[in-house]
Order: C-alpha cells, then structure tokens, then sequence
C-alpha cells in the first residue's frame, strides 16, 4: 500500500527578521504537517516570539517565505492572517477575573463572528445563532481538555490567588460555580 506525504499547514523558508542591524531570526526553515504537533524551543533572546510574530503578520519579514496550507502568507495584516485559522497565544495569561472560564473561551472565539454590533443589540436571528455556535463551541473545547463536567466549572475570580484556575488540583469545590450564560446540568 503506497504511503501519502504529509499535508504541509505551515511553512517557513530562509525566513528572516531583522531589526536595523539586529538580526532576530536568520534563515529559519520550519515546517508543520496536518495532524503533527510540532514544538520550538530554545534559549531567552533566540528568536522564537519574533518567529511567532512574522507567522502570525505582527511583524513583516525582512526576506524569506511564510506558506500556510500553500498560500503565502507574508506580510499579511494580522487579522487576515487570523481569518486563516493562523493565531498565537502570549506568555503572560491575562484573562477577564470575573468571567468563567466558558466566557473567557468565548471572548477568544469572536474574532470568527461576522455579525457586527448593531445586530448583536439588537439580537438578530443571525447574531443569536453566532453566539450559539461560540457558546458551543467554548463548551466543545472545555469538554476536549476534560474541563466541562458539572463538577468543573471554575470562575476566573481566583486569578488574584498562585494560579488561580488555571492550576486543575487547585479548584476547591466552593469556587465552582457557573455562569449565566453557562449551561446548568439537568
């Protein structure tokens, strides 16, 4: 039986990013196929968020390729490049404190909403149907990491706290609790 090649998502090719003199990222070749993950590591000052800021059109390279599922994607506006389905998250966790974490999820997902704020005031069919299709999903990606049984749905108000929700063995059961825009179990 003959074996398929990888489908290629992501690609970078000689790609580098320099800032007057300084040269961030030199000649980085980088790929990543369908169904692999795919990890960068190195040293503080290597290069690898100025790699993640050229990927995602916060930073425009100096030369070189950025491919996404074939498409080049160099140099394009952030948001276009997020409608692709290209985004980063940041090292620093700032998330809403008051909010759960089914509405910080949420918050993330309105950037693939098209409806616009007159139709979410006035709650037209189509603003309704796209924050159920962002509650659901949220509560997809919840239930993917194991976080959307009834017992787990933790409020972001103890972020003041050592990691707050965000550390799993450290959610007691009086900070559990859910929102209003949460679904309760039957």
């Amino acid at each position: 039986m003959p074996t398929t090649e990888p489908t290629r998502v992501l690609e970078t090719t000689q790609l580098v990013k320099a800032f007057g003199g300084l040269i961030a990222v030199n000649k980085v070749d980088f790929h990543a196929d369908e169904n692999e993950i795919v990890g960068l590591i190195g040293p503080n000052g290597a290069g690898k968020t100025t790699l993640f800021n050229a990927i995602t059109g916060v930073y425009g390279p100096t030369s070189g390729a950025i491919r996404f599922k074939g498409r080049d994607i160099a140099g394009m506006l952030p948001s276009k490049v997020t409608k692709l389905g290209v985004a980063r998250t940041f090292q620093n966790i700032r998330l809403f404190n008051e909010m759960t974490a089914l509405e910080n999820i949420m918050v993330g997902r309105h950037c693939r909403t098209h409806s616009g704020v007159l139709r979410v005031v006035l709650r037209t069919p189509r603003a309704t149907r796209e924050e159920k299709d962002v509650h659901d999903r949220s509560l997809a990606l919840l239930e993917y990491v194991g976080l959307a049984t009834p017992t787990s749905w933790p409020r972001t108000c103890p972020m003041g706290r050592s990691g707050g929700w965000r550390s799993p063995g450290r959610w007691p059961r009086s900070r559990l609790c859910f929102s209003s825009t949460s679904r309760r179990p039957a």
